[in-house]
């Protein structure tokens, strides 16, 4: 038989996507990296960070993930409860539960592969930033809306 001309190249020279990295060659953010950044961006930074350290070692479990989301919730929920002056550890909290789970995750990789690089460069800065930028934004179409739909309860 003939070959099929629209058929996709072969296997073997493909990289998978999905395939274990090779050893040495992962850049991982570090657990300090983790807690810093969140505690200057918030867990939505920090969250960021453990996703791209899930990306990097091409892993299918979002388990830190799923924990870090759960830890933003959480610091959400609890400012709204908590008077204006008493939120103040909040962010150190915030930074010491995801300073925690980045630990967690590379116990986890370091009993499947050699230790890994750590990430150097602004790439910390600019997900700190985004994630000032993405609250900042979602705060101000929430008070804009309230303050449209409810003009009673948004404070002058």
């Amino acid at each position: 038989m003939t070959e099929n001309p629209y058929s996709p190249p072969a296997e073997e020279g493909r990289p998978d996507a999905l395939a274990a990295p090779v050893a040495g060659q992962v850049h991982w953010f570090s657990p300090v990296q983790v807690g810093i950044c969140t505690f200057f961006g918030g867990p939505l930074a920090g969250t960021a960070l453990l996703w791209l350290n899930v990306r990097a070692a091409r892993w299918q479990r979002q388990t830190e993930i799923f924990l870090g989301l759960l830890v933003l919730v959480a610091v959400v929920i609890i400012s709204f409860v908590l008077p204006s002056n008493g939120s103040v550890g909040l962010g150190a909290v915030g930074a010491f539960s995801l300073h925690s789970l980045a630990k967690l995750q590379l116990a986890s990789f370091l009993r499947e592969q050699p230790r890994p690089h750590a990430r150097r460069g602004w790439i910390q800065l600019g997900v700190v930033l985004a994630a000032i930028a993405g609250t900042l934004l979602v705060a101000g179409l929430a008070g804009a809306i309230l303050g449209f739909v409810a003009p009673g309860l948004v404070r002058d």
